[in-house]
């Protein structure tokens, strides 16, 4: 039989480890003749000496290879008679991995090698003369970075978005994976790291289309040791993953997985998604993010409403086209494209039963993208439906339940039932110790400012019959209250803030006061602030997070007399008599300042802010409706003249009730 390749190549090395095992016999052998006998070597460069000390003599050495590390193996420091071969073996000890005679330059031999799998291998050097050769080398053994993928984003591997995995190792302490994919505006993806390894945890890095700034990053959302990125692309292009081990010193491997998971819809492709829109003209900023998206919005509509529709601000890609539904979603009731001038658009419509409509925004083109602001703007109607002749001067109202609760002067409070508005009916009353000013419900209780008497203090939990169960006399005449929490906040006119503790209303007791600059009109109380209308002094701010110690924040001289304020976020809206209203910049309560103003027809007294409007009572010019879809402008879109001077408004529902003076009561249908 004859024998060829591989098994020739084993059989002629099992023949000279046993001719070199018989001349080990007769004398020492320096490293052992088969991979049972080898010779550990590190693989940190270190020479190991060796000799083949008789012709045939095999020098077998073994190593641990990781996964993933490459390899130098070479042989040096040759004496004049010696000539190397070296042969790498599998962990098995026989299967041969590769071979080198000359590669290290003259007679030495040099391997390059990656290791596929962590395990022991062997390393065996001979004598290229193998019957006749001896001679003496050192052999040494270097494991390289065998880096799979790139260490910065010049070299980064690139990787599709379709959730195919590509597996990674980090093969040294500190070694860093770069990735590269594409991404598209708008489109949301999902990065992460699966399959890891036992010693591996992973970090993952997003990177700009520089390759510098850090978008995001996450160590363990995989779970485990996994990492995770919800991401959404703001701009098509080349952006970069980085995968690191968590620890400075570790390694390990892992899968890397990108997948485009949807695009980041600013608002919703269908009604049952759709995101609820005023109807007082507030602009909603949206973005037709990929072709064929589609914005959806709903509204509440009343019958015979009258609305107008438009688009605005769009972005020089932008071309909208606009739809507006039905009830149900699906029956379409009108559509623009270009009717709100150039490439907006506007639909004016009369709503014909009361109920929930749909507006849709889309491109008026297949491929089209860009951005938008839409309003939806309704004409509100003011009309009167009921009244109540008070006898004597009506000056505030405050509205629980079925009851209206009427501060008349001299004739203290009356309690109407207002349950058919267009007939309120006085079902109780009250008198006053001095002259009722104004007043606050709570906790079934109504505090009343009663000038020179202080505040007055009534159980109403039967409001047909309110009792006197306490009353706290201030220094100055008390104008309004406000309460908040355990406290309640006057605005005394000469004695300036009063705070009372009303913890228990049967016996309130004195807690604080601020000397403001000017006689103390109003109060409202937001937050750790009390602010205050003092007047022709303007807007005063007294921090009250201590009630027991008020320290005042600032003053803001306004023009006109301040009669009344509302605060709203960060802003507040000061009734000022003949100068109208004005609107002041709060945000800073040390720092307030005035950002606008809205002239009236009468004098500014009351405020009541619902919803997104607030109705001023003007005085002499009845009740107004200000739009507050700029907040910092507020805008009028409805008047109605009462037949006394309106001094005060609250509003319940789709109704508004007017202390008209005078005039009494005035009950007035929001339409």
């Amino acid at each position: 039989m004859r024998v060829t390749g591989p098994k020739l190549v084993v059989l002629l090395l099992l023949g000279l480890a046993s001719l070199a095992g018989q001349f080990s016999a007769a004398g020492g052998d320096d490293h052992g003749d088969s991979p049972l006998a080898a010779t550990p070597i590190p693989t940190d460069g270190s020479l190991v000496q060796g000799c083949i000390d008789r012709p045939g003599d095999l020098d077998y050495f073994l190593f641990s290879g990781l996964a993933g590390r490459r390899y130098l193996i070479q042989t040096s420091h040759l004496t004049p008679e010696m000539d190397t071969i070296i042969y790498l073996f599998g962990p098995d000890g026989q299967t041969i991995l590769a071979v080198d005679d000359n590669s290290g330059g003259g007679r030495a031999s040099r391997l390059e090698w990656s290791c596929p799998a962590s395990g022991t291998y062997f390393v065996m050097v001979r004598h290229a003369q193998a019957t006749t050769g001896t001679g003496c080398y050192a052999l040494s053994i270097s494991a390289a970075q065998a880096d799979d993928h790139g260490n910065d984003p010049l070299s980064a591997t690139p990787i599709s978005a379709d959730g195919r995995p590509i597996p990674g190792y980090i093969e040294v302490p500190g070694d860093a994976d770069f990735f590269l994919f594409a991404a598209e505006a708008n489109w949301s993806y999902i990065i992460r790291t699966d399959r890891l390894t036992p010693e591996m945890d992973t970090v993952l890095t997003l990177y700009a289309p520089d390759g510098r700034t850090v978008l995001a990053e996450d160590d363990n959302s995989g779970g485990g040791r996994a990492s995770r990125i919800a991401w959404s692309a703001p701009a098509s292009g080349t952006y970069f993953v980085a995968v690191r081990h968590a620890s400075s010193s570790g390694t390990g491997g892992y899968e890397l997985v990108i997948e485009r998971s949807g695009y980041a819809d600013d608002y919703g492709n269908e009604p049952a998604a759709a995101a609820t829109i005023p109807t007082d003209g507030t602009m909603i900023n949206g973005r037709i993010e990929v072709p064929g998206d589609i914005d959806y919005f709903s509204f509440p509509a009343r019958a015979e409403g009258e609305y107008t529709i438009t688009t605005s601000n769009l972005s020089p890609e932008m071309d909208t086209v606009l739809t507006l539904y039905g009830t149900d979603g699906r029956t379409a009731l009108a559509e623009d494209d270009n009717g709100g001038g150039g490439r907006a658009s506007k639909i004016e419509w009369t709503c014909p039963a009361s109920g929930t409509y749909f507006i849709a925004v889309r491109h008026a083109r297949p491929q089209g993208t860009g951005s938008y602001s839409l309003a939806i703007s309704a004409v509100l109607k003011l009309q009167e439906v009921g009244s109540f002749k008070t006898p004597g001067y009506a000056l505030d109202v405050w509205v629980e339940g079925k009851f209206a609760y009427l501060v008349v002067g001299f004739f203290g409070l009356l309690v109407l039932d207002i349950s058919d508005p267009t007939e309120p009916v006085q079902v109780g009353s009250y008198s006053t110790r001095d002259y009722a000013r104004a007043i606050t419900i709570s906790g079934g209780y109504a505090y009343r400012a009663d000038r020179g008497g202080g505040l007055v203090i009534l159980d109403i939990s039967d409001p047909r019959r309110p009792q006197e169960v306490a009353a706290f006399d201030t220094p100055g005449s008390a104008q309004e209250v406000a309460l908040n929490g355990d406290y309640a906040y006057v605005a005394d006119s000469q004695g300036g803030l009063q705070i009372v503790d009303v913890s228990n209303p049967r016996s309130p007791r004195g807690a604080g006061a601020w000397p403001t600059r000017g006689y103390a009109e109003g109060v409202y109380v937001s937050g750790r602030y009390a602010y205050l209308a003092t007047g022709d002094a303007g807007l005063e701010i007294v921090d009250i997070s201590e009630p027991t110690k008020p320290i005042g924040v600032s003053a803001l001289d306004l023009p006109g007399e301040a009669h009344s304020v509302w605060v709203e976020g960060d802003y507040a809206y000061v009734a000022s008599g003949y100068r109208g209203l004005q609107v002041v910049d709060v945000s800073e309560p040390a720092q307030p300042r005035v950002i606008g103003s809205q002239g009236t027809e009468g004098e500014a007294f009351g405020l009541f802010l619902a919803g997104s409007y607030l109705y001023l009572a003007d005085y002499t010019a009845g009740i107004v409706a200000l739009s507050l879809a700029d907040p910092a402008a507020p805008r009028p879109v409805a008047r109605l003249d009462t037949p006394g001077s309106a001094m005060n408004v609250f509003v319940a529902g789709d109704l508004a009730y007017v202390a008209d003076r005078e005039g009494g009561l005035r009950i007035i249908r929001l339409m």
